[in-house]
Formats: C-alpha cells, sequence, structure tokens
C-alpha cells in the first residue's frame, strides 16, 4: 500500500507541477499588457502606412492641381487673344468705312472710270480692281467703284505687285 501512496503522490506531484507549467505558459501567452502592446504596435504601424498613403495622394492632387491652374491660365490667355482678334475683325470694316467716308473720292460716276468698268462686268471683283490700278487710277477711286474698302484694294494690289 505504501506503494500505491508512493505512485499516488509522484502522479499527484507531476499533475500538480503540469498544472503550474500549463498555467504559466497561459498566463504568459494571454498576459493583457502584451497583448495590448502587440495590439499598440499594430495599430500603430497601420496609421504610419495610412499617413504615409494620404500624403503621398495629397502631393499626387496638388500636383494635378498646379497643371489645371497651368492649363487654365494658358487658356485664358488663348481666349483673351481670340477675343482681340474677334474685337478687332468687328473693328475694321467700321475703321476702313470711317477712311473711306473721311478722304475725297472721285466721284464714282466719273466718264472715265465709269467707262473702263462698263466693259468689264464679266471680271471678278479681284480683277477688276488689278485693271483700274493697271490703268493708273488711285485706290480711293477703286474702292468706291467696286464698292471695296480701300484696305481691301490695297492689299489685292500689294500682292499683285509681289507676284509679278
Amino acid at each position: 500500500m505504501t506503494t500505491v501512496f508512493t505512485v499516488t503522490g509522484i502522479c499527484l506531484l507531476a499533475i500538480y507541477s503540469v498544472y503550474f507549467l500549463l498555467n504559466r505558459k497561459i498566463s504568459k501567452i494571454l498576459n493583457s499588457e502584451k497583448i495590448l502592446s502587440r495590439v499598440d504596435d499594430e495599430v500603430n504601424g497601420l496609421i504610419l502606412e495610412l499617413n504615409q498613403t494620404a500624403e503621398r495622394n495629397i502631393l499626387l492632387i496638388e500636383d494635378r492641381i498646379k497643371k489645371l491652374n497651368r492649363l487654365i491660365k494658358e487658356s485664358d490667355k488663348s481666349i483673351m487673344l481670340l477675343n482681340k482678334q474677334f474685337d478687332r475683325q468687328k473693328i475694321e470694316p467700321i475703321q476702313y468705312n470711317h477712311l473711306s467716308k473721311m478722304r475725297n473720292f472721285i466721284s464714282p460716276e466719273d466718264e472715265s472710270v465709269k467707262d473702263v468698268v462698263e466693259n468689264d462686268e464679266n471680271l471678278s471683283d479681284k480683277d477688276r480692281i488689278l485693271e483700274l490700278s493697271n490703268k493708273g487710277f488711285s485706290s480711293d477711286v477703286i474702292a468706291a467703284k467696286t464698292g471695296s474698302s480701300i484696305g481691301e484694294v490695297d492689299l489685292i494690289i500689294t500682292l499683285n505687285s509681289r507676284k509679278g
């Protein structure tokens, strides 16, 4: 019986020591401070990654905004230039008409001009202008007879003289 007690005592001692060892290991694994520390490290790592990603995205957006602002400025300049050109095209006929009213023209009813133009009814305006110019009539008279502006007449004569 003593052997039974001895064996029983050894078994109890073994069970007790296994219990303490397992209890220690389980308490180490489930230690709340370690768990909190690991969770805290993971959260800090995630926050760091999020901050880096957000910063990169902000830099990309700022770069795109700069590009868009540059494109808007270029577009505004182009629009201003187009508006100036459009306004200039509106004003030019008014200026030429004003200039033609200010100058004293030889009357288009002048007989010498009438004779020359009546023979040339089949010619285009350009050809009529060039023919009258070749016959020695001034730009004023040619403009009055053909119904063109002085600027148009001068331009046609100048371009034709450059070709020849």
